[in-house]
């Protein structure tokens, strides 16, 4: 199972008509966050049988997904870290150093550890 595709990550990103360079990069960004996902929740791969009994957190995984994949892919586009728009005060918005950061809240919930405490 892919959570991501180097077709979704170019339709979120608003290239309707790629060259070849562009779904290269694609691919390999789907690739990537795929795999960095799965080595989070402790998958050797995010195929069957690896794939856990209960999947309904991949719903809710998939667009978080994409939506870091899409990062990922227009990182190339940022110059030294920094985006090409600006937050409301005017501050440029540089990307953040893990790709993962900003999608880790949801991928908390479904880590393997989550929900145990130590006493």
């Amino acid at each position: 199972m892919s959570l991501v595709t180097g077709a979704d990550v170019l339709a979120l990103a608003g290239a309707p008509r790629p060259d070849q360079d562009q779904t290269t990069w694609a691919d390999a960004c789907a690739g990537a966050l795929t795999a960095a996902i799965a080595q989070y929740l402790g998958l050797p791969e995010l195929d069957p049988p690896d794939v856990p009994a209960d999947t309904s957190g991949f719903a809710e995984i998939q667009p978080a997904a994409t939506l870091a994949a899409v990062e990922l892919y227009k990182r190339r586009e940022a110059p030294f870290g920094l985006t090409s728009y600006a937050d409301a005060y005017g501050q440029a918005v540089r990307l953040s150093r893990d790709y993962l950061a900003p999608i880790l809240p949801t991928l908390r919930r479904w880590h393997p550890t989550a929900g145990v405490g130590i006493a």
